[in-house]
């Protein structure tokens, strides 16, 4: 970051460090949102920052944001498709913490279509993740 302060990859990668080894993680937010102002359209720093705001600050739906916003980006990222996919796992088994049962059935039709793009040899594994959040709605991606 001392070498290069404006590199959204630089940026992004501290963030990462802070994070994850140095558990720093105000200073690593910061870090995270500057490496998006460098470049909006980063699907690596879309993608670990929504990873944090799920996993560290319990920000479901803002992750769920940037998850969608990375796939508008890349379709094929693989890291952000799992995650999207993990982060809808884990609120339907936690529902205390997780948006409302009406929310998360609308996220789910909404993705069919998207799913078709992006999700390509995934989709069987993913609908049988699914298969909780919309009785047959997925049955589609076939």
């Amino acid at each position: 970051v001392l070498y290069e302060p404006r590199s959204h990859l630089a940026l992004n990668a501290y963030a990462g460090f802070l994070h994850r080894v140095r558990k720093k993680y105000n200073e690593a937010e910061l870090y995270y949102q500057r490496s998006i102002e460098a470049n909006p359209r980063g699907v690596q720093g879309l993608n670990d920052y929504a990873f944090f705001l799920c996993y560290i600050r319990k920000e479901y739906l803002e992750a769920y944001q940037l998850w969608n916003a990375a796939l508008d980006i890349d379709p094929g990222h693989l890291d952000a498709v799992c995650n999207l996919g993990y982060l809808k796992a884990m609120c339907l088994a936690d529902r205390n913490e997780a948006p409302g049962e009406d929310w998360w059935r609308g996220a789910a039709q909404a993705d069919i279509t998207r799913g078709r793009d992006y999700l390509g040899g995934l989709n069987q594994p993913l609908k049988q993740l699914f298969s909780v959040v919309s009785e047959g709605a997925l049955d589609t991606l076939s």
